[in-house]
């Protein structure tokens, strides 16, 4: 995603719908597009600085629940306490948030 924002790259946010992250403009602002085969799609536009902020804090949400889920399934379900530590190398592993 920050690729997209950064106009370096793009961003894979699934599979149909065909949802797009589009630069407008200078880049200042980035146009969240549910899906672009269709001209009536919800449509969510967002300044560049205030989506990196929120996509930064849901990284720290995440790496945090991860953490805590780890935690538990070495007390819990010590034969499974590597999942929930590998799956910050998976899909959900956001972006800037490395793999321990």
């Amino acid at each position: 995603m920050y690729a997209a924002i950064d106009g370096t790259g793009s961003a894979y946010l699934g599979h149909d719908p065909d949802p797009v992250v589009e630069l407008v403009g200078s880049g200042d602002s980035v146009r969240l597009v549910v899906d672009i085969e269709r001209s009536d799609s919800p449509v969510i536009e967002v300044s560049a600085v205030e989506l990196r902020r929120l996509l930064d804090g849901v990284g720290r949400d995440l790496a945090g629940f991860l953490a805590l889920a780890a935690g538990r399934a070495r007390r819990n379900l010590p034969d499974h306490a590597d999942e929930p530590a590998n799956a910050r190398g998976n899909e959900i592993r956001p972006e800037g948030i490395p793999a321990e």
